[in-house]
């Protein structure tokens, strides 16, 4: 009757089921201190992504495909089956 967990409300599943926006989160970068490193220089880089997440499904491989399309490396990807890898 009810499920609650992360779930992405996708068009897609709205269609199977009724969603009800209880929490919005989005999406933070971490880095070292003292880098400049973000979602606008991540061409060439690597950036670790969890299993199963809109980051390793959506975002990076977005964001790597316009590093491609701009002439620059793509991201490297490395992606972490748990949060203590």
């Amino acid at each position: 009757d009810l499920g609650m967990s992360s779930v992405t409300d996708t068009k897609e599943r709205e269609e199977l089921v009724d969603f009800v926006t209880y929490f919005q989160a989005g999406t933070q970068w971490a880095r070292r201190p003292g880098t400049a490193l973000g979602p606008a220089t991540a061409c060439g880089l690597t950036v670790g992504v969890a299993e199963g997440t809109l980051q390793a499904t959506e975002e990076l491989p977005g964001k790597s495909d316009q590093c491609s399309a701009a002439g620059m490396p793509p991201i490297d990807m490395v992606v972490f089956k748990s949060q203590d890898e």
